[in-house]
């Protein structure tokens, strides 16, 4: 089965790390719960389906197996094997599943090698149960395609913890795709854990930014103890794909289960935001900083507030703007009653 972008009404979406399917306290894992949101979406339009390719990728033989039972029972065991790899749902002639037990480097050479950049719009999601099988050649390949986007845990707590070994140096090498990371074992006893925290953080997005991933945003994620666990990354060339992700990272942080955070522009340091209530007074500083003395259109005011701030596109400009004209520092016109659109002309004293 290709997965060109020559056919028309195709999106893939790829686990690259899957796992079984369902954890041993039920809780679901990501490939059931992109099964699910996808025929949960698809219901609203029932007469236009764009056709779905799911890419699962699971290395361990006992967790494929698992997942292939569980996939089974999402669609009530209802589901055709056209052959080795590829999984049909019975009734949801929209969806096709192509499960694989191999190693993500493996399998992605291999898609990557056959499309040669050509690929259907694409989501991948990187999600390793360690730092050794995720090497940076691949992420470079995935981003050849313009239609592509990835989304990456990076394990921070580990690649840290790690970092000194001698053994490691080519893994490491090949994670980040350049040797700079080695900087910062030359010169240990220079870097605080923040600034080597940052190091690496930064290192990892400028590399993500090289491969030609336009839009690189990401979140932090700690433990109880409130150290880094992880760095989620996501790369996309598309700035409707930033402020997608950047919406669905705010929303998600009510839950509890995490503490994110996200680096400001041209900060050494973490900024924290509160998420359920924001304090756009940051904002308001970061927009005066960026456009003093300026008289710009608004829609460049927001696409700066989405690319280089950890603020929303669409949530928090306007309270910014509030608290700037009730400071005196902004003056607007062209502008709807009560609203702020793209056209309207913003000067800032």
């Amino acid at each position: 089965m290709t997965l060109g972008y020559n056919y028309s009404h195709r999106a893939i979406l790829i686990d690259g790390f899957a796992g079984p399917g369902e954890y041993e306290n039920g809780e679901k894992g990501s490939p059931i719960i992109m099964l699910e949101t996808a025929i949960t979406y698809m219901s609203q339009f029932p007469e236009v389906h764009p056709n779905l390719v799911f890419v699962f990728i699971e290395k361990d033989e006992g967790r494929y197996s698992n997942l292939l039972e569980k996939i089974k029972e999402e669609f009530h065991n209802d589901v055709i094997r056209k052959s080795k790899n590829l999984l049909v749902p019975n009734g949801y002639d929209y969806i096709k599943i192509l499960a694989f037990n191999d190693s993500f480097e493996n399998v992605m050479r291999k898609i990557l090698n056959s499309v040669q950049g050509n690929m259907a719009p694409c989501f991948t999601f990187v999600d390793p149960f360690g730092f050794k099988d995720t090497p940076f050649y691949l992420i470079r390949k995935l981003s050849e395609n313009n239609r592509s986007e990835i989304f990456i845990n990076f394990m921070y707590e580990f690649i840290n913890r790690f970092l000194k070994l001698p053994e490691l140096q080519d893994i490491y090498s090949q994670l980040f795709g350049t040797d700079k990371w080695k900087y910062i074992v030359g010169n240990l006893d220079k870097f605080s854990s923040k600034d080597r925290r940052f190091f690496i953080h930064k290192l990892y997005e400028l590399q993500l930014k090289k491969t030609g991933f336009d839009y690189v945003s990401s979140f932090e994620l700690k433990n109880k103890n409130n150290a880094t666990k992880y760095f989620l990354y996501h790369g996309t060339k598309h700035l409707k794909g930033l402020e997608k992700m950047k919406d669905a990272m705010w929303k998600i942080d009510g839950s509890g289960s995490f503490t994110f955070s996200d680096y400001e522009a041209n900060q050494t340091q973490l900024s924290f935001i509160d998420f359920d209530k924001p304090d756009l007074n940051i904002l308001a500083k970061l927009l005066i900083n960026k456009f003093h003395g300026q008289t710009v259109n608004c829609g460049e005011v927001k696409n700066f507030i989405l690319t280089d701030t950890p603020f929303r596109r669409q949530r928090h400009p306007k309270q910014a703007f509030d608290i700037l004209k009730k400071q005196g520092n902004l003056e607007i016109t062209n502008r709807k009653r009560g609203g702020y659109p793209d056209y309207a002309t913003l000067k800032f004293k």
